[in-house]
């Protein structure tokens, strides 16, 4: 829905008003369309204090039933593929990728330049607060679930390649997997490289389809 009220309804009273099915789950889109802001949310907002990202969706959507009620004017499981394939939400998208894509050319200008030495938590931090000024007051968007994808990203993988680089610099050494069985004799089980992942290295260097062992 374009515009969004911030009131106190629940977003399960206000969602089953509108598709008048209780206790239907629909995908996250349509929550976006249809579901009130809740406090606490960056946006930006209109003279009234409503949000307006895709105006004609919800007509596309929804027709007027009585005040305050409305009825599906696309099949149930038409939700998905209409939002979708709105013009205006496919611009939305479009803004969206391109904002995201902003920052990670930003951000990897950054990481490239990283140097031994360099403490890993201080490239975090820096990293977060920037991620999340630059989506502050967007819609549609809480800036601190993008900045929460961040940290479970450096909590699995990036942190270990920062430790990598700050210790040892830029090296991508490959080494052998050796394990021994239970009567003592090695075998050999590949190899592995522990700041670039193994299948970037068989794409670039085999790209027919090489199993890299």
């Amino acid at each position: 829905m374009a515009r969004r009220h911030r009131d106190n309804q629940s977003p399960d009273v206000a969602l089953d008003a509108l598709l008048q099915t209780p206790g239907h789950r629909v995908d996250v889109p349509v929550v976006l369309v249809v579901f009130p802001w809740r406090d606490g949310l960056d946006h930006t907002s209109d003279k009234d204090g409503e949000i307006d990202v895709c105006p004609q969706l919800r007509q596309t959507l929804f027709k007027a039933n009585r005040p305050g009620y409305f009825d599906l004017a696309v099949d149930k499981s038409a939700i998905k593929s209409t939002i979708y394939q709105h013009p205006e939400f496919v611009t939305f998208i479009a803004r969206m990728n391109a904002l995201f894509a902003e920052w990670r050319q930003k951000s990897a200008a950054t990481l490239r330049q990283l140097q031994p030495g360099c403490h890993p938590k201080n490239v975090i931090a820096d990293l977060s607060e920037d991620l999340l000024a630059h989506y502050t007051s967007k819609p549609l968007l809480d800036k601190y679930d993008i900045y929460q994808h961040l940290l479970d990203y450096w909590a699995e993988t990036m942190q270990d390649d920062c430790y990598l680089i700050a210790a040892d610099d830029w090296k991508a050494e490959t080494y052998r997997i050796i394990e021994k069985d239970k009567k003592g004799k090695e075998n050999d089980k590949g190899w592995a490289c522990d700041l670039v992942p193994k299948n970037l290295i068989v794409a670039h260097y085999f790209p027919w389809g090489a199993t890299g062992n």
